[in-house]
């Protein structure tokens, strides 16, 4: 295993709390939707439910949250993670996010969007701009809306000046900078929306996406360590680990999303508490395949340690003979394959074998701590 540092931060907000970033580009993933605090929509009502392995079709193996491939009649609405240096197009930086707008006579729908769900407290600040990835004579309309509220809105299109280097900055929106900056509860939905102006002529946008959220004064920090891990980019950039907070009684205090580098079995966390959490605390922790690993610690420590067990494939809180088939079912297979299934992938180095079935075996009939 390699050692390095958790991708979730705690920074310092002035002299105040914590300010926690949630950042669309450093928290992708082609393997969840909702993704943690994320949540990709295809349409006002519906999510992507669906990651293209070659969206291109072209063995460039450009992942993709699309109903189908590109050439395919339902390829748009269509977001991702560039992972094809140009792509074709006239402003593609490797490892931006980019969509296509939605089209009415593809998928009954000009609408898609980033939604981020806030699970604390507090006060969020937001920002973010666009480009014009390439000049087909297109526009498209983005609004930034809380809780189905617009906040601010503007347009852009190809005549419009704006690069990677030089995008549109969301303060530029109708609501002006003071709309970016919103008082939040658990639940409060941040969303940036984009509708394609004539229905069926949606265009290829390059986004940058951020919010930063101020929750408390508190914080609790350890190491988190991934068992059987090794990861392999880039079949996946990073790995969602959620923490719960709970009390002495088990009560839910706080949930937070965490971002591991895929080339981390083992990560240091930093995690800000929101106001109000004191004294003995319990930490709960999540990740895809691994059983859920809970500890005691308390506010303020810095020995909050956690070891999380791999092979629970179908994350049914247990490993058992479930998990195996899983492992079965995918033998050999690679990303590339009919067969792929990346929880079948336990130690994400992207080919299913005999590895991961001695992961299964080794840590046969835990349970969930």
């Amino acid at each position: 295993m390699r050692l390095l540092t958790a991708s979730f931060i705690c920074f310092a907000w002035g002299t105040l709390g914590y300010a926690t970033i949630f950042d669309i580009k450093a928290d992708w993933s082609d393997v969840n939707n909702p993704n943690g605090v994320w949540t990709l929509r295809k349409s006002p009502t519906a999510i992507f439910t669906t990651n293209q392995a070659d969206f291109y079709a072209n063995g460039t193996n450009q992942k993709a949250w699309a109903d189908q491939p590109a050439n395919q009649l339902q390829h748009v609405p269509v977001w991702m993670k560039g992972t094809v240096v140009g792509a074709g197009y006239t402003d593609f930086p490797f490892g931006e996010i980019y969509l296509h707008g939605a089209e009415v006579d593809r998928t009954g729908s000009n609408y898609t969007s980033a939604v981020w769900t806030s699970s604390e407290a507090g006060t969020a600040a937001i920002s973010g701009s666009l480009w014009n990835v390439r000049h087909l004579g297109r526009s498209m309309f983005w609004q930034l809306r809380k809780n189905g509220a617009t906040l601010s809105s503007g347009s852009i299109s190809s005549s419009d000046p704006y690069t990677s280097t030089a995008p549109l900055n969301l303060s530029a929106g109708s609501g002006g900078v003071a709309a970016l900056t919103q008082s939040i509860i658990p639940g409060t939905q941040l969303e940036l929306a984009f509708i394609s102006p004539d229905s069926n002529l949606g265009e290829l946008v390059g986004v940058r996406y951020v919010i930063q959220t101020n929750i408390g004064t508190e914080s609790v920090s350890g190491t988190l360590t991934l068992s059987d891990f090794v990861g392999s980019a880039p079949d996946s950039s990073v790995l969602p680990v959620t923490v719960r907070v709970l009390d002495n009684a088990n009560n839910l205090l706080q949930s937070t999303n965490l971002n591991v580098s895929t080339s981390a079995g083992v990560g240091t966390y930093s995690l800000g508490l929101r106001s109000g959490i004191t004294g003995a605390i319990k930490l709960a922790f999540d990740a895809p395949t691994w059983l859920v690993e809970t500890i005691t610690s308390s506010v303020g420590a810095s020995n909050a340690n956690a070891v999380l067990a791999n092979g629970d494939a179908v994350k049914d809180g247990v490993i058992d003979l479930s998990d195996y088939t899983v492992i079965l079912t995918a033998f050999n297979a690679l990303p590339t394959s009919g067969n792929w299934n990346v929880r079948a992938d336990l130690n994400r180095d992207d080919v299913v074998d005999l590895t991961d079935y001695i992961i299964v075996v080794t840590n046969f009939n835990q349970l969930n701590s």
